[in-house]
């Protein structure tokens, strides 16, 4: 898939949906002031639309976070046709 293209943004995209992916990523153990880090817990994020696919990530600090914040960015699915509606309506900077 090719990435997102902004001027696509503007001309309307039609076909959208919002792939959320929760995961926690092990790490080699780096020290830290307060102990070792073992994983990255990480909300991945992908948006699909005519013009391609934008991708996110959301570090969450902790697992507890994890589950929460992916339901979250899950339930603002049906949104999204007026936050692309802003974007393209957005004028050029």
């Amino acid at each position: 898939m090719k990435n997102l293209d902004p001027e696509s943004l503007r001309s309307g995209p039609t076909n959208k949906s919002l792939i959320v992916q929760p995961v926690c990523a092990p790490m080699v153990p780096p020290r830290t002031s307060s102990g070792e880090v073992m994983e990255s817990p990480l909300v991945l994020i992908d948006i699909v639309l005519d013009g391609g696919v934008g991708h996110s990530v959301i570090f969450t600090y902790t697992r507890a976070a994890l589950k929460p914040t992916a339901e979250l960015l899950s339930d603002m699915e049906p949104l999204l046709g007026s936050v692309v509606r802003a974007i393209r309506n957005e004028p050029n900077s």
